[in-house]
């Protein structure tokens, strides 16, 4: 789940992560969590984008610019992994069946 949400374009635009939040319904207790969560995605999306968009509209190919985007990439994902281990620490036996319920994409 969290390397589908990691790794496509568009996740957070698309609503997937209002689906996995809406699936696992954190409680106060799990919101800070979550939040945190939510904004490394947020971030993380916006990053893959705007590089892509910088390397695709670029007149010739920039072996470069892709390396220092995937550079770039691997960075949030960590910060990603990082984050969703504070998630998954808290969810409950029926958030996990909830959340493998949920196509992010």
């Amino acid at each position: 789940m969290l390397s589908l949400t990691a790794c496509k374009p568009n996740v957070v635009a698309s609503g997937g992560l209002d689906r996995l939040e809406a699936a696992i319904a954190p409680t106060p207790a799990q919101r800070p969590a979550w939040d945190a969560f939510r904004v490394e995605a947020k971030t993380s999306d916006e990053n893959w984008n705007r590089n892509f968009k910088r390397i695709m509209e670029a007149q010739t190919f920039d072996a470069r610019a892709a390396r220092a985007a995937s550079d770039s990439a691997h960075v949030d994902a960590q910060r990603l992994i990082s984050a969703w281990e504070k998630v998954d620490s808290f969810l409950t036996p029926a958030q996990r069946v909830a959340l493998r319920g949920v196509d992010p994409l």
